[in-house]
């Protein structure tokens, strides 16, 4: 391990929150010459509405006209980092004219807030928490000897920037996702959220209701339900099922 990635992991380690760690993430970015980085967090969960978090030294400015423009629907790097894992996390993406073809209007934009080389590459891990660090500044464009020098580099700082943002956000907004059900939990859950009641689920498997009561508290505890309804629509929207 180089000396500079460990000085970043260990920077990372010793943040205990998403604004200290968005400062190493800055520092690192700088380092490697560049004025500004993004990174957002993309979580599976709810599945049908994942959240987006979004962590980034832009100006308020360009916060403002990028959500006002509605510019995230168009942008290219997040099309990007929305490929599949097999795909995106094997490429990085460099910002240019062809990039942005469809979008001329953005691309004249960014460049008017100072936006003018940049570069991205994606990261998920087996959780199937996904996330794209962008890195840009507002001079020259990224040579391929700047990238021959930097591209390990700049590779290494998405992937620990990845794993520290995840773990933490995996935490604090979606705490299911290191949840583990045991087979029987999953199997009365799943005949749960088919409408069946504890006596109904026990004559299925075979079980006796108290048994069935014992598995449905065991998940309760486990995902940090209230009830039954609660556990079996937490642990869907999970995966668990």
């Amino acid at each position: 391990m180089s000396p500079w990635l460990e000085t970043i992991l260990t920077s990372f380690t010793r943040a205990t929150s998403n604004e200290q760690s968005l400062k190493v993430l800055v520092s690192a970015a700088r380092d490697l010459g560049f004025d500004h980085c993004s990174l957002g967090v993309k979580l599976p969960l709810p599945r049908t509405k994942p959240q987006v978090l979004i962590f980034d030294n832009y100006t308020p400015k360009w916060r403002a006209q990028y959500q006002t423009e509605g510019y995230l629907a168009i942008d290219p790097t997040v099309a990007h980092g929305m490929r599949p894992p097999e795909i995106s996390s094997v490429l990085h993406l460099v910002w240019s004219d062809k990039v942005f073809s469809q979008s001329p209007a953005f691309w004249d934009d960014a460049h008017a807030h100072g936006l003018h080389a940049g570069w991205a590459q994606a990261c998920f891990n087996a959780q199937g928490v996904g996330s794209m660090l962008t890195l840009s500044r507002a001079h020259n464009d990224l040579s391929i000897s700047k990238l021959n020098a930097q591209g390990a580099r700049m590779i290494e700082l998405a992937q620990v920037s990845h794993e520290s943002f995840a773990a933490r956000l995996a935490v604090t907004h979606a705490p299911d996702l290191d949840v583990q059900l045991h087979s029987r939990e999953r199997e009365v859950l799943m005949w749960t959220i088919e409408g069946k009641t504890a006596s109904e689920v026990g004559g299925i498997l075979n079980l006796s209701e108290r048994t069935i009561n014992h598995y449905i508290n065991l998940a309760m505890e486990k995902l940090n339900a209230t009830n039954k309804i609660s556990a079996a629509m937490k642990a869907f929207n999970a995966g668990l099922l």
